[in-house]
C-alpha cells in the first residue's frame, strides 16, 4: 500500500511541477518576445516611424509572431529590391521632385533599394541571449531549484 501513494504522490508532484514549469517557461517567452520586438525597433531604420510603430508581439496560443503588422512594404526594407518599372494607373500619371521642379512620367525606372535588415539581426540577437534564460528556467523548476532572477 505504501508503494502506490508514494507513486500517486510522485504522480501528483509531476502533474504540479508541469503546471508550474509552463507557466514560468511562458512567463520568460513573453518576456524574451518583448525584448525581441524591442530590438527589432531599435535595428529597423525609420523614416516616418510608421514601420517602426507597427512592430508588434502578436501571441496565438503558445505562438508568438513578432515583427511588423498591417504594413506591406516591410519586407522590402527587410529584403530590398531589384531595379523594377513603376507604372502609373490607367490613365493616370506619377508626379515627382526633381531638383525643385515636378516632374510627370507613365512610368519610371526605380533603380531598387538595398536591404536593410532588421529582423533577421532581431532573431539572430534573441538567439544567442534569449534561448539559455529560457532553457534554465526549465531545467531549474525540474530540478526543483527556484531559479535566480538577475
Amino acid at each position: 500500500m505504501s508503494d502506490y501513494r508514494e507513486l500517486t504522490a510522485l504522480r501528483d508532484r509531476l502533474s504540479r511541477a508541469k503546471a508550474q514549469i509552463r507557466t514560468a517557461v511562458m512567463s520568460d517567452m513573453d518576456k524574451a518576445a518583448e525584448q525581441v520586438k524591442e530590438q527589432m525597433r531599435q535595428l529597423v531604420p525609420v523614416d516616418t516611424g510608421t514601420l517602426r510603430d507597427s512592430i508588434a508581439v502578436v501571441k496565438d496560443g503558445s505562438t508568438y509572431h513578432i515583427g511588423p503588422v498591417g504594413v506591406e512594404y516591410a519586407k522590402y526594407v527587410e529584403y530590398g529590391t531589384k531595379p523594377h518599372v513603376i507604372m502609373a494607373k490607367a490613365g493616370g500619371v506619377l508626379a515627382f521632385q526633381v531638383g525643385g521642379s515636378t516632374r510627370y512620367a507613365k512610368s519610371v525606372k526605380h533603380p531598387g533599394t538595398k536591404a536593410q535588415p532588421y529582423i533577421r539581426p532581431a532573431k539572430q540577437w534573441a538567439i544567442e541571449n534569449l534561448t539559455d534564460d529560457i532553457a534554465v528556467t526549465g531545467a531549474s523548476l525540474l530540478a526543483g531549484k527556484p531559479k535566480l532572477n538577475a
